[in-house]
């Protein structure tokens, strides 16, 4: 029975001495240095861009150019051109259907089969944006940038 107790009592000891040990280690900082290159780095979800048309759902743009202001927002399966002319008073909506394979974001317009717009993304200096060509090239559209995504 007494060599039984002087088990358990090395055995507590052994590993209580373990614990203090670690936790030594880790308060001086030898282990926490090496745990930062084993995290992976994901970078800011907010700067970077969705590849697909299933992640790019929800998320709102806008830009403002002479007088005036264009604000695209993505549903599940079309999206939505507001425009306002300052100039002129007059506002504009339109719905495009769409699918979007980064950088290239194709719409066409509702009930139609034809290309109607080919949007461009971009990396600015601090979001993305896009810009609007039709089939000749020619700008559409207003240049956006991002401005709220959906989580």
């Amino acid at each position: 029975m007494k060599r039984m107790k002087w088990s358990w009592l090395m055995l507590i000891l052994v590993i209580g001495s373990m614990l203090i040990y670690s936790c030594e280690k880790a308060e001086n900082g030898q282990e926490e240095e090496l745990l930062d290159a084993s995290r992976p780095n994901y970078g800011d979800p907010f700067k970077e861009l969705p590849t697909n048309s299933a992640l790019i759902i929800g998320s709102s743009w806008s830009g403002y150019q002479d007088g005036i202001s264009l604000r695209v927002t993505f549903n599940t399966t079309d999206c939505v051109f507001r425009g306002y002319n300052y100039n002129t008073a007059k506002d504009t909506l339109v719905e495009y259907a769409y699918t979007f394979k980064y950088p290239t974001l194709t719409l066409k317009l509702k009930n139609d089969t034809a290309i109607a717009v080919i949007g461009t993304a971009r990396e600015n200096y601090q979001n993305y944006g896009l810009s609007f060509k039709d089939a000749h090239d020619s700008t559409v559209w207003i240049p956006v940038r991002t401005v709220s995504k959906a989580l």
